[in-house]
């Protein structure tokens, strides 16, 4: 930009409706962290992230720390029932770093 500061687009990997993006290389090789960038954690958001996930790293990653980078975010996903099924189903324990 015109005063020195880099426009960021945010594209997720998955090419979906919603803004996240993947990191690796914290602690274990076997995990990853989801950047969300995003004002609130649905259903459909941990699904799409999951299914990137399962489709690309099946085998490779086992934990999905998910941080959500809004400051004004109030809402934290407490149904653990998605959670529970990508852990018995796949074998990956998701966590929420907020």
């Amino acid at each position: 930009m015109e005063d020195g500061r880099v426009k960021r687009t945010l594209a997720n990997p998955a090419k979906g409706k919603y803004k996240w993006e993947v990191g690796y290389g914290w602690g274990n090789v076997d995990s990853c962290i989801i950047d969300m960038h995003e004002p609130i954690l649905t259903v459909d958001m941990i699904k799409e992230i999951m299914d990137y996930i399962i489709e690309n790293y099946k085998g490779i990653i086992n934990c999905v720390i998910i941080t959500i980078f809004n400051v004004n975010l109030i809402y934290r996903y407490e149904d653990r029932e998605i959670y529970d099924y990508y852990e018995k189903k796949h074998g990956i324990v998701i966590l929420e770093d907020f």
